[in-house]
């Protein structure tokens, strides 16, 4: 197959943007050929052989408008069987959008929850995660006057066009109910999980003794400042604990880890290369996952299981479908510091339940998460799609 991919971000930030990386990598392991139209950036990643493409960005109904020649060039020049949508906000009008689900069989990967959300958090006034579609309540909330309205517009549009395509691809049950909120026909909609390829020969390494690991970004939405918490009702026990990852303000958490005593206990390591993260996983004797936003799956997780580390996650979406409770780590209520900290001191007491929980994980990472049955469920996707175009006598 001849895939047209477009993401707006062509590096490693993210979960979703690794993913985006390993889907390709697979794709064209398989024989599939793969063309990346992204924006133009300084970070952008080039992969050898690989056919990539970098286009202004377009937002509204003009720049779209504007736009719409260059990408229809794309497409005349590159001939796709199928074109794959990612993350497309900021980067392509949704005027382009649904020129390009007349032209040629359109999937849409939506990698995220705050996709349905004017303040791009999923998080009421309150603090809760919210479980409304988007609409009325959000004005009566107060959460559009947050943001400008052409923005608040853009958002209502894209979701518009989304229910248009042929497929829609969520990687959790979770996001695909909060689709269906938000007027997803729910026979477009199909759960195709993450894969991780970390790992692959299923090696186990013993870890380091009570070590702890967070990956993801620090900020106040992926729960550093709770996990700082917890460690803090912890500190007679013996743990050192590694933070990896770049956000909002990360020397806050380092002042915040030095106010509480943590003093040189936590040791926080920037942003590493994609492959350099092993090292640690393969450290940790757990990894901690406690996201306070509406997470779409938690590509962390299933990577720490690679390895066979337990983990433990708040309670949020899309981690506990791929966390069985007890048996590959533990759930624990959101934003619960408490519970957090008793679950990490239960594994740091019992290296057997943290060792058999990691093997736990490994198997099942094995069964679910890898990319064969991961590509076998989207190639299908793609096959009804050009199916379904060519029914509608568009091809």
């Amino acid at each position: 197959m001849n895939i047209l991919q477009i993401h707006f971000r062509y590096d490693r930030f993210g979960g979703g943007e690794r993913y985006f990386f390993n889907l390709c990598n697979a794709l064209e392991e398989k024989g599939h050929k793969v063309i990346v139209v992204s924006s133009r950036h300084t970070d952008n990643y080039h992969a050898k052989e690989r056919k990539e493409i970098f286009i202004d960005r377009s937002f509204g109904l003009r720049t779209g408008y504007k736009m719409w020649g260059r990408v229809k060039d794309i497409i005349n020049s590159e001939g796709p069987d199928v074109i794959h949508l990612h993350e497309t906000f900021f980067f392509m009008s949704p005027y382009i959008i649904r020129r390009l689900i007349e032209l040629k069989p359109t999937v849409q990967t939506l990698h995220n929850s705050i996709f349905f959300c004017p303040r791009h958090t999923k998080i009421l006034h309150g603090g809760d995660i919210c479980n409304y579609g988007m609409g009325a309540r959000c004005i009566s909330s107060g959460c559009v006057r947050e943001i400008d309205l052409p923005l608040a517009f853009n958002m209502f549009w894209r979701i518009l066009v989304t229910r248009k395509v042929d497929k829609v691809i969520v990687p959790s049950h979770y996001l695909k109910e909060e689709s269906i909120r938000n007027g997803i026909p729910s026979e477009k909609i199909e759960v195709v999980p993450h894969f991780t390829d970390k790992n692959p020969k299923n090696e186990y390494i013993e870890p380091e003794t009570d070590s702890i690991l967070f990956v993801g970004r620090t900020d106040l939405l992926k729960g550093i400042r709770e996990l700082v918490n917890a460690l803090s009702l912890i500190k007679e026990r013996s743990w050192k604990a590694y933070i990896i990852g770049t956000g909002d303000e990360p020397e806050k958490y380092i002042r915040l880890s030095q106010d509480l005593g943590l003093g040189e206990r936590i040791i926080f390591l920037k942003n590493l290369d994609y492959e350099a993260i092993d090292e640690y996983y393969q450290r940790a004797s757990m990894v901690v996952f406690p996201s306070m936003c509406a997470e779409s799956f938690g590509l962390v997780g299933i990577e720490a299981m690679s390895f066979g580390r337990p983990v433990i996650a708040f309670d949020v979406g899309g981690p506990r479908e791929w966390l069985v409770d007890g048996e590959t780590g533990f759930i624990v209520k959101r934003g619960d510091i408490k519970g957090l900290a008793d679950r990490i001191v239960e594994l740091l007491e019992d290296e057997q339940l943290a060792r058999r929980m990691g093997q736990q994980g490994q198997e099942r990472v094995e069964k679910y998460y890898r990319k064969e049955m991961h590509l076998k469920q989207l190639l299908t996707i793609y096959e009804e799609a050009v199916k379904k175009q060519k029914e509608k006598g568009s091809l």
